[in-house]
């Protein structure tokens, strides 16, 4: 699978695909664009702490920090804190006759 069809991946909402392509690369081969791609993927997924990883490795395979990158690994560092993926159970509330009825 080439970047291209990892990128029209993303695009089409199949992240999977993108991360299945990024971890299949040799390391050799994982440049800032892949890296970036899969950091996408990633912070898509809800996978926070993966999506900043992969966003600081492909700033430092760029060697230049880009400003969109940096925003988004704050950003996934921020979401992964505040563990913003993990889902809460929604409020029941009770009225007073089901509470009070008779067993």
């Amino acid at each position: 699978m080439s970047y291209a069809r990892a990128l029209e991946a993303v695009e089409l909402g199949k992240y999977h695909v993108a991360i299945n392509w990024f971890k299949s690369l040799p390391a050799a081969q994982r440049d800032a664009k892949s890296c970036a791609l899969a950091a996408l993927a990633y912070f898509k997924s809800e996978k926070y702490e993966d999506a900043a990883r992969l966003y600081d490795e492909a700033m430092r395979a760029a060697g230049v920090p880009d400003p969109d990158w940096q925003k988004m690994k704050a950003l996934a560092e921020a979401n992964a804190l505040a563990k913003i993926n993990v889902e809460i159970t929604k409020p029941v509330y009770f009225d007073a006759k089901t509470l009070l009825k008779p067993p």
